[in-house]
């Protein structure tokens, strides 16, 4: 990328980033599994905070499948009931899913390290990795990393179930004051999870590219984004409005796929159903195998995006200049 702050340096930071995922698919399956952390807080409560507009119903659901539930005295006579035979089992799947579930955070997590090194590696063009080389990579920073991706999902977790709180009371008790209450809470609210964000992508980045500490690699990336926050805002705005047309797009194609299986299934039927049923099937594998490949392609960019900002910012005189910052010198500053 050039080190003058030259109009392109959008361009520059997005084609490099896309010719890095491109040119190296092992990048594609960490990125599946990346995929499961979301985007790492940033612009995450945006999306869920706007996005909850049927409280009533939603939470008209959670009654409803609550009703269903057996209280803790039927359970307990269940399990009785069957001379224990029936808590063994349940214990059994317990330790099994939490077993699975240790595996599958693991595997993630690790991603998450081998992810960022082979986009650093192949974006100053290294020696090309294996998976298990990369995997590896990520396998030695994994406590680190896991306790700062915990730590991130706990503060925005709380962020969200505090403005949602803020907006329960408000529906409960409609008023001017609740109102301006809930205002001042999202405005607080989503720039702190969205500096969250931040602050983990960039942590991430020292713990598994600098070997950092813990603390000084948390301490380094917020110095890092308060000295560069109108470039990482501008950097999220732009990733933002790429996944809403990707998401546009995956859709739309998986509605007109969608409508295509039904459109074969209902001629199909006719004749014999089995078969009506197995092409219906194949249209469901074919959607969610898209909705993987996207899905881990994207994840993979982004992190890509996001890696190659970091090194950028990290090099003494980079010259980056916000483009909101290049716009105002053309017009104020001629």
């Amino acid at each position: 990328m050039p080190t003058s702050p030259t109009g392109s340096f959008y361009r520059h930071l997005i084609r490099n980033a896309w010719k890095v995922v491109k040119n190296n698919p092992l990048l594609w399956i960490f990125g599946f599994f990346v995929s499961f952390l979301g985007n790492g807080g940033i612009y995450e409560l945006l999306v869920q905070g706007t996005g909850r507009l049927g409280l009533q119903q939603d939470f008209g659901g959670l009654v409803a499948l609550a009703d269903l539930v057996p209280n803790g005295t039927e359970t307990w006579r269940a399990l009785t009931g069957t001379l224990g035979i029936g808590l063994i089992v349940m214990v059994t799947l317990l330790i099994l899913a939490a077993a699975i579930a240790c595996v599958v955070i693991w595997a993630v997590v690790s991603s998450q390290g081998a992810l960022i090194t082979g986009v650093r590696d192949a974006a100053k063009g290294g020696r090309r990795h294996t998976f298990a080389s990369l995997f590896a990579a990520g396998r030695k920073v994994f406590p680190r990393l896991l306790v700062l991706d915990i730590l991130s999902r706990a503060a925005i977790t709380a962020f969200f179930y505090l403005l949602l709180s803020c907006l329960l009371v408000l529906i409960a008790r409609p008023s001017a004051l609740l109102a301006i209450g809930y205002l001042l809470a999202f405005l607080i609210l989503i720039p702190a999870s969205i500096i969250v964000g931040f602050v983990t992508i960039y942590a991430a980045c020292h713990l598994v590219l600098f070997r950092s500490r813990f603390v000084e690699a948390v301490e380094t990336a917020i110095a890092l984004f308060l000295s560069n926050w109108l470039i990482n805002l501008e950097t999220a705005a732009l990733l933002f409005t790429l996944n809403v047309v990707v998401s546009l797009a995956v859709g739309l194609a998986v509605y007109i796929l969608g409508v295509l299986g039904l459109v074969i299934f209902g001629f199909t039927s006719a004749a014999t159903g089995s078969f009506a049923w197995i092409v219906l099937l194949i249209v469901g594998v074919i959607a969610v195998m898209a909705l993987a490949f996207v899905g881990a392609g994207l994840a993979a960019f982004q992190y890509a995006v996001w890696v190659e900002l970091f090194l950028k910012l990290n090099k003494p005189g980079h010259g980056a200049v916000a483009k909101l910052i290049r716009w105002w010198r053309r017009v104020f500053e001629r």
